[in-house]
């Protein structure tokens, strides 16, 4: 694992996506925000997805709809065209 992934998937464990399971880790949005933006910013594309959906939906930052868009392009951009606004 690339330590992008490892990032996005560290971000993806406190943010607490079902998805990844329960690993008894308390959820800590901030904490989460951090690893997404770490990853996002390495080109992980999953990353940058979900720190669309933390400005948002205002989880630990405050709420933006113009940001987002940024960040779907960028995983656009990275291949994977669904995510385009």
């Amino acid at each position: 694992m690339k330590y992008v992934e490892a990032c996005g998937y560290l971000g993806a464990v406190y943010e607490g996506i079902p998805e990844v399971g329960d690993l008894g880790i308390k959820k800590d949005l901030a904490k989460a925000f951090k690893f997404h933006k770490k990853a996002c910013g390495g080109g992980y594309a999953l990353s940058c997805f979900g720190l669309a959906g933390f400005y948002l939906e205002g989880k630990a930052v405050e709420k933006d709809n113009k940001n987002p868009s940024s960040f779907f392009r960028r995983r656009a951009m990275q291949g994977i065209k669904k995510a385009t606004l």
